[in-house]
């Protein structure tokens, strides 16, 4: 082994702590960016499905999920006005309970 390799090894061993917090920071902001890229995509995607099917519930109620992990609460109030209003008997509570919990369980396992 050349000695700048040894080195380089001995300081990450004599440093593990560190090393670990700051990988996993930067493996956190990147996830949670890429989250964000994700939620932003889906959103367009949504809001372009509903545009051209106005009258297709259920694509409110993703475009609703979206706006919501963007920050956009009057726009995803809006989208669940719309569902109220297309199908005044859906359950809506309980679907975004049940989809916050299939959430939770994706990022738990990763």
């Amino acid at each position: 082994m050349k000695k700048t390799a040894f080195l380089a090894s001995f300081i990450l061993w004599k440093q593990p702590k560190t090393t670990s917090i700051i990988t996993s920071k930067i493996t956190f902001e990147a996830a949670s960016n890429t989250r964000m890229i994700e939620a932003k995509r889906s959103y367009e995607e949504w809001k372009q499905v509903v545009e051209k099917r106005p009258d297709y519930r259920d694509g409110y109620i993703m475009l609703a999920w979206y706006a919501q992990e963007l920050g956009k609460t009057e726009e995803a109030q809006a989208s669940i006005q719309k569902v109220m209003a297309l199908d005044p008997n859906y359950p809506i509570p309980e679907v975004f309970h049940a989809e916050g919990e299939r959430q939770r369980d994706k990022e738990t396992k990763r």
